[in-house]
């Protein structure tokens, strides 16, 4: 068995499903996301400037709206087909990491770093994708030893891979065309 360097847990509740899911949206599904902005302000640009009847400019505000602050619903949607099978499970694991990989201790699953796709970081947890269905959620809370940053430089070292956040706000060009490939199964 290898040496363990690092371990951390992270407790699957309600919550902490809908944040993996809405991550794996986010990251997978991130055309989808812009997608759905854009068409959200075209329809609020429509119904303010388009001079259409009342009844039409407030359906066209409405929609416009939902689709433009509910960027996440597919997530949530998702999310709540599992938590419904969960029937309020609360269950936590452990994960264990090595020089050559993960390790969910109560699965005895291991994981090893160059099969990694994508990781993911938001405030309070760390996603090591290793496909859209398939990731490692870290509380970043749990790990020890303390330092997520030094964590985080591990990890990219071992995969190869840069950390990103889950926001739209911070895409460059090459986030784009990964998109465009996430969307329609190319890989890249």
């Amino acid at each position: 068995m290898a040496k363990e360097l690092y371990k951390a847990s992270v407790t699957f509740d309600d919550k902490t499903i809908q944040r993996v899911f809405r991550a794996a949206y986010y990251t997978y599904d991130k055309l989808m996301v812009i997608l759905r902005a854009v068409a959200g302000f075209i329809l609020i640009a429509i119904a303010i400037f388009a001079g259409l009847p009342t009844a039409a400019n407030v359906l066209l505000l409405l929609v416009g709206c939902w689709l433009f602050v509910a960027l996440d619903f597919p997530s949530k949607v998702r999310a709540e087909g599992v938590i419904a099978q969960r029937r309020g499970m609360v269950n936590t694991i452990h994960i264990r990491f090595t020089e050559i990989g993960a390790e969910v201790v109560e699965e005895r699953k291991r994981y090893r770093y160059e099969h990694v796709d994508r990781l993911v970081a938001d405030k309070n947890y760390l996603f090591i994708f290793y496909n859209k269905q398939t990731a490692l959620m870290i509380d970043t809370a749990t790990l020890e030893p303390e330092g997520a940053s030094e964590f985080r430089q591990f990890i990219s070292g071992k995969t190869g891979k840069q950390w990103k956040t889950t926001s739209i706000l911070f895409m460059n060009f090459k986030d784009l065309k990964q998109a465009v490939r996430d969307q329609f199964g190319k890989k890249g």
